[in-house]
């Protein structure tokens, strides 16, 4: 579960910058709170506002370019990054934290990178009980260029572990390499607290852009029949027309036709060296195809109306979309994942996607994960579906800094109009329009002397 994440000097990040899950003193949907010990909790959900430009994305964006330093292995920068103000460039390194729990401790793993440097990378393990803190790994570079490599003690307790600090420190570790990725490369399940790391930032903490392709959609579907269910079940309980769903199998060659021979061949070629699924892009939706009884067969999602079948393709894009967010609703009630949605509302009916956030946090809110998500739409600023504490603003300053805060930092009533509060400019975080009557919109059209 998501504590808090950090980032600093980073796109339109200029100072250390800090969204949290952390709950404030708020009675309101106590089962939106994850109650960890007595004197810990987090939350489970939250919605980041703010105007087109204020930031909200480039947090997201942060996030993501985290754990791809860790997941790839490697830092290449393709563009400059660091945060710009009207003077030009800051130059200094970008700032990157995230800190999470797992049973009964938190863990805290940051980087520092200045061009194509990993400068200083950090690993420290707090228990929430005790309140002990331990260092389980440092990584710093000196002003000469050395790298050190600084390890609990716990992990050093005999000749080989320090000949093996040694190795990593002198020879193996390069300048632009994640300590983080090579610990796991190569298979040194002796850190534990890295390996739990390495997992949570690659695996369980998914991020989807407005662009994201759902790759696993449809190969969800066919693996787990209660993820499908559970789509099949939630859309039909929408006003979308859609009655229920559908997979439907076509022989790979017909459904692929004459003119894909080669893709077709590839295909086969990865199913038969052993690959149970292989999912591709056809016609700008996603299928599976799978090895039945020597047969290659493709299977699509379709949806069903009351009159009749359709191609997914034939949907609207807010019904495709929510249809996509599907193992993303369906992770976060049922495993310890955490989602982050950037623009959550795109293409999806205002009225719809509070239909669908209602029902996942208020009527099946007991989930075991967490969702976060950006957004422009105010109807979901709603007491009745978000605690104060879930509600974050992002907005940017003279110098164009990002600042981000909650809702909670605020003295408002939960039983005031949050909506009306927020467009009337109460909390920030929105545009200010000047007067319509000054743009002379009721003169347009007309003919004038």
């Amino acid at each position: 579960m998501l504590v808090r994440f950090i980032v600093g000097n980073f796109l339109s990040f200029n100072e250390r910058t800090e969204f949290n899950m952390l709950p404030g003193a708020y009675k309101r949907h106590k089962h939106h709170v994850l109650e960890c010990n007595k004197d810990f909790s987090l939350l489970k959900s939250a919605a980041i506002y703010g105007a087109n430009g204020a930031g909200k994305s480039n947090l997201v964006r942060a996030i993501a370019m985290l754990q791809k330093i860790v997941s790839s292995g490697i830092w290449r920068p393709e563009r400059e990054i660091a945060f710009k103000n009207t003077s030009g460039i800051q130059r200094g390194p970008f700032h990157l934290e995230i800190e999470f729990l797992y049973e009964s401790n938190l863990l805290l793993y940051g980087v520092e990178i200045y061009d194509e440097v990993i400068f200083n990378e950090w690993l420290i393990k707090s228990d929430i009980d005790s309140k002990k803190e331990e260092v389980i790994f440092k990584r710093e570079v000196a002003e000469e260029g050395y790298t050190s490599i600084t390890i609990t003690n716990r992990y050093l307790q005999s000749e080989r572990d320090w000949l093996r600090k040694d190795l990593y420190q002198n020879e193996l570790l390069e300048i632009n390499v994640p300590l983080l990725y090579l610990l796991i490369k190569n298979k040194e399940n002796i850190i534990k607290e890295a390996n739990i790391a390495f997992q949570y930032i690659t695996d369980r903490l998914k991020v989807i852009f407005p662009d994201s392709q759902p790759l696993d959609m449809i190969g969800g579907f066919l693996a787990d029949s209660q993820l499908f269910e559970f789509a099949n079940n939630l859309m039909a309980s929408f006003e979308t027309g859609i009655t229920s769903l559908g997979l439907e199998s076509v022989d790979i060659e017909y459904f692929f036709g004459s003119n894909e021979t080669d893709k077709v061949e590839s295909i086969k070629r990865r199913l038969d060296k052993g690959e149970p699924m292989v999912v591709v892009e056809s016609a700008g939706d996603y299928v599976a195809i799978e090895k039945i009884d020597d047969k290659y067969v493709v299977k699509k999602i379709v949806t069903f109306h009351e009159t009749a079948a359709y191609e997914l393709d034939e949907e609207s894009d807010g019904t495709k979309r929510l249809l996509e967010f599907m193992p993303a609703f369906y992770n976060v009630l049922n495993h310890d994942i955490t989602y982050i949605i950037d623009e959550i509302d795109r293409s999806i009916h205002p009225a719809l996607l509070k239909q669908v956030l209602t029902k996942l946090l208020t009527e099946d809110g007991q989930f075991k994960g967490q969702l976060i998500f950006t957004t422009h739409e105010s109807n979901l600023l709603d007491f009745e579906i978000f605690r104060q504490d879930e509600i974050w603003f992002a907005e940017k300053d003279k110098t164009g800094a990002t600042t981000l805060f909650s809702l909670s930092d605020f003295d408002v009533r939960a039983d005031l109009d949050w909506r009306k509060g927020y467009l009337n400019g109460r909390f920030g975080a929105i545009p200010f329009l000047n007067d319509l009557k000054q743009l002379n919109w009721h003169n347009y059209g007309q003919h004038t002397e």
